[in-house]
């Protein structure tokens, strides 16, 4: 295992993450951990194994299961791709405690959209 490359933990059963995998097996900086087809699969691998970022690859909108994934591992960055949509969707999970400080400093560590002039 390099330690300069993000272990990627797949999720999907189209296509699109067959291809997907292949890319990612062959592409340098990460390295494909794990695949499996869907979040109910994934849920007991991702206890098992040490990865940096969960990637859903789907054509479509992702189920009820999703909420489960960001559950369980509130640590992980989650990444989904959207074929139909030709989008990427970054999701992170941070717990907060219950003042409202808590929410203002997790707002005030998010990255400044920047300017778009015209």
């Amino acid at each position: 295992m390099d330690a300069d490359r993000h272990r990627i933990f797949l999720i999907g059963d189209s296509l699109f993450a067959e291809t997907l995998a292949q890319w990612l097996d062959q592409s340098e900086g990460v390295e494909l951990v794990c695949s499996v087809p869907s979040v109910a699969e994934a849920l007991p691998r991702l206890a098992q194994e040490n990865v940096d970022v969960v990637l859903i690859a789907t054509t479509e909108e992702p189920s009820t299961d999703f909420r489960l994934l960001l559950d369980a591992c509130s640590d992980l960055p989650v990444i989904q791709t959207d074929l139909q949509q030709n989008r990427v969707r970054l999701i992170t999970n941070h717990p907060i405690g219950q003042r409202p400080a808590d929410l203002l400093a997790t707002i005030a560590s998010l990255p400044k959209r920047r300017q778009i002039h015209g």
